[in-house]
Formats: C-alpha cells, sequence, structure tokens
C-alpha cells in the first residue's frame, strides 16, 4: 500500500496545546518527522531525526507511560478474571524504566526507533548531568505506582464495584468547522486516549472518565478531559449531568473533578475548533483534504532562549541544542 505524501489533517488536545506554544514544533512533530519509519532513510537526516526524537519521550513520560502501562495491565486481568500480581507488576515497570535508560545508551533508537524509544534527556545531556535525574524519577515511579494502587478509582475496577468499558483506547470525535470552507468537508477529525472510562455496578446510568497524572498539578487536562466527555457523548450517548471526569495527579493526592460538564465540553470544543482554524491556515490553500504544508518557515519559531525551547524534543533540529 502506497503511503500518503502528507499524514491526515486532524488535531487533538496535545497537538493543539503544542500549536499555542511553538508552530515549528508542530511541523515537526506532523509533516517533518512523517515517513520517518523508513530503515532506508539516513539515520542522521533531517526526516528520520525528526521520527526519532517524535517518538521520544523525556524522563517524567517515561514514568507516566509506565504508570499508565501498569494501570493497563492491571485492568486488563480484571477484564479478564485473571488474577493480578500487583508486586509483579510493579518490578516489571521498573525494570523497564531501567532498561530504557540502558537502550538509549546503546543508541538503540538509531536502528528502531519506536521499540526503543530514545529517552531525551540522554539524547541532549551527558549521562553524568542525567544521572540525579534518573534517581528522581525512579522515585517518582515508585510514588506514582503506590499513589495509584491507593486511588479509589483504580480500587473500584480491582474489587469489582465498577465495569470498565475504555482503556487507553483511541477513540475519533468529529467537530464542525466553525467557519465554512468552500468545497472543503463540513468537519475535522479530533483524537483522544482516555486513560480509564467505567461505571460503577450499582449506578449503570454513570459514568466516569479518569485520566492519570504524574507529573505537577496544572490545568493542562481541561481540554483533554472535555473532549473525553465530548466522545462519550457521541458514542454512548451519556448525558452531561452523567458523566463525572477526573484528573487524578497521583504523586500529589489530588483530584479535579467536574471536567465533564457542559461548560468544560463547550469550552475543549471551542479550543479544538481554534486549534484547527491555526494548523488549517499553516497548510496550502487551506486544503486539508491534501493537508499540503506551508513551507517550514511559515511555521512561526519561538526566539531563542525561549523556556519552552529547552524542553522541546526537537530542538537540535532548530539549531537549539
Amino acid at each position: 500500500m502506497q503511503q500518503s505524501p502528507f499524514p491526515a489533517f486532524s488535531v487533538s488536545p496535545s497537538s493543539a496545546r503544542r500549536l499555542t506554544t511553538c508552530a515549528r514544533a508542530h511541523y515537526w512533530a506532523v509533516y517533518g518527522s512523517w515517513g520517518g519509519w523508513d530503515d532506508a532513510l539516513p539515520p542522521s537526516g533531517p526526516r528520520r531525526s525528526a521520527y526519532i526524537l517524535k517518538t521520544g519521550q523525556s524522563l517524567p513520560g517515561l514514568v507516566g507511560t509506565l504508570v499508565h502501562a501498569f494501570a493497563r495491565t492491571a485492568f486488563d486481568a480484571k477484564r479478564a478474571d485473571i488474577p493480578f500480581n500487583a508486586e509483579a507488576a510493579a518490578n516489571a515497570v521498573r525494570v523497564a524504566f531501567m532498561q530504557a535508560i540502558e537502550n538509549t545508551q546503546l543508541r538503540k533508537y538509531v536502528v528502531d526507533p519506536k521499540t526503543y524509544p530514545v529517552v531525551l534527556e540522554l539524547f541532549y545531556d551527558d549521562d553524568v548531568a542525567v544521572a540525579s535525574r534518573v534517581q528522581r524519577c525512579a522515585a517518582d515511579l515508585d510514588d506514582a505506582l503506590e499513589a495509584l494502587q491507593l486511588n479509589g478509582h483504580f480500587l473500584a475496577v480491582m474489587e469489582g464495584r465498577a465495569v470498565v468499558a475504555r482503556c487507553e483506547e483511541r477513540e475519533q470525535v468529529r467537530l464542525r468547522w466553525p467557519d465554512a470552507i468552500e468545497g472543503g468537508p463540513d468537519d475535522f477529525a479530533v483524537w483522544v486516549v482516555p486513560d480509564l472510562v467505567y461505571r460503577l455496578v450499582d449506578d449503570p446510568t454513570g459514568w466516569v472518565i479518569v485520566d492519570w497524572k504524574t507529573g505537577n498539578v496544572d490545568a493542562a487536562s481541561v481540554d483533554q478531559l472535555g473532549m473525553y466527555a465530548t466522545w462519550l457523548g457521541t458514542v454512548a450517548g451519556a448525558e452531561s449531568r452523567h458523566v463525572a471526569a477526573v484528573a487524578v495527579y497521583l504523586r500529589h493526592y489530588v483530584e479535579k473533578v467536574g471536567q465533564g460538564t457542559p461548560e468544560a465540553r463547550a469550552e475543549a470544543v471551542g479550543n479544538m475548533q481554534a486549534a484547527a482554524v491555526k494548523a488549517r491556515a499553516l497548510v496550502e490553500d487551506d486544503d486539508v483534504e491534501t493537508n499540503q504544508p506551508k513551507p517550514m518557515e511559515a511555521f512561526e519559531q519561538l526566539p531563542e532562549g525561549s523556556k519552552a525551547c529547552r524542553y522541546c524534543a526537537f530542538r537540535r533540529l532548530c539549531g537549539r541544542g
């Protein structure tokens, strides 16, 4: 099957944040890395390099990925009605954390970036400078795993008081364009990946959406949870008053509730529509069906020295790392 020259047009809560922060990072993540999975490409070429960096993870991101993997393993076991060994699963993710560090040190990402995602701190910094951060994130992993197993939503599923409907499955929402595109499509795709969607056994009319967070408490989850609730309404006919959307900041034992309300949904939809318009402006002739990007220079770059640049995966491609 022949590969399309450009990816299909879509947005997501994460791409919306990226567009707001730096359009050049959006270029590398969506267009500059497209096709970079081709092993025949030169490893140091811009497309392969962009793909390596796109599939890479920061140390805190790796912690989040592994905590999600632990939760998914637990819920899969519950749904399959097989025993779940929490200690063994926790040890497995601890091993995976250290293995990811070793794989990056061995540069396995050069050969297979999808299987062996690069740890970005090791890619950009020397091992000595990173060592303390590895130790800190290893401790964060332990803290998050402990908090997860004490969390009420996790326990509701594992104790049989809740039934899992979705667990980290990629879902699509179709939203209408806020303005008409002559001869173009009426709507566009928004992709979401809810961490956990469940219903309580004794309240089958109510839905709960949970988003696990392993970082610091912030407001970044508003659009995420609002879009999860919007998606749930389209596939399950769930009324707004029956949806509870919760961001769970595991290491801080903090929960933010109420982001599945009609107001939160409307805000999230509006933000996704605004992001889609912004992304469409970076496509040649507004043709989202072809989705050919404008030249890279049209994707505005943050001023050098900006704080966001220091944490951007693609900073080396911009000559800043």
